[in-house]
């Protein structure tokens, strides 16, 4: 029955995904309340850096995404993303890899997300925000270089499955109310 409330919040939560402006942020994400203190949307950040000097001729913008979300986020974004001139973006994938709405990934991950996605009645990234515009530039690893990097750390899927189990037993066991649930969803979406 716990697990239904959180899901029953999330479905009721997730739809509602405003984006946060906020240069002073130090987490990429966080949910926002009333005064009430009851959840009523998931902020992504969009944190900027300037110049130490103030030059106007240097900013990089760091814009938290979420893999699941509302189709109107994206849209926000897709938008954000055409006053760019470039824009990095990070996704396992082999080299030259593009990504076009129809683009399927079969990884376990991206399976999971798109059930999220079906579950919940949201939008998924992937499908929803436009990697074919000319200032996109893939920033991430291949395949093959994300498992040598994680055997050269001793690092396996299975490892960091049991490492969120037993990190979301931990939160579940300090918080009897079940916000956990949410915090963990969040945390997953926002990868």
């Amino acid at each position: 029955m716990r697990a239904f409330r959180h899901l029953v919040l999330l479905s009721l939560l997730l739809p509602a995904l405003v984006l946060a402006d906020d240069t002073t942020a130090t987490n990429s994400s966080r949910i926002d309340s009333d005064e009430l203190n009851q959840p009523r949307a998931l902020q992504v950040a969009i944190v900027s850096y300037t110049a130490k000097d103030g030059a106007d001729d240097l900013r990089v913008d760091l814009v938290g995404a979420i893999h699941v979300g509302d189709a109107d986020y994206y849209a926000e974004l897709n938008q954000r993303f055409e006053n760019y001139e470039s824009v990095l973006y990070e996704l396992v994938a082999p080299e030259g890899t593009v990504i076009t709405p129809e683009t399927k990934s079969k990884s376990a991950i991206s399976s999971l997300q798109r059930g999220i996605r079906t579950m919940l009645g949201l939008a998924y990234q992937l499908e929803e925000v436009n990697y074919m515009q000319p200032n996109f530039v893939h920033a991430d690893l291949t395949p093959d270089e994300m498992s040598a990097s994680m055997d050269e750390r001793g690092e396996s899927l299975y490892s960091y499955f049991w490492q969120a189990f037993f990190a979301a037993h931990h939160e579940m066991n300090r918080d009897p109310l079940g916000l956990w649930g949410i915090k963990s969803m969040s945390a997953a979406l926002n990868t």
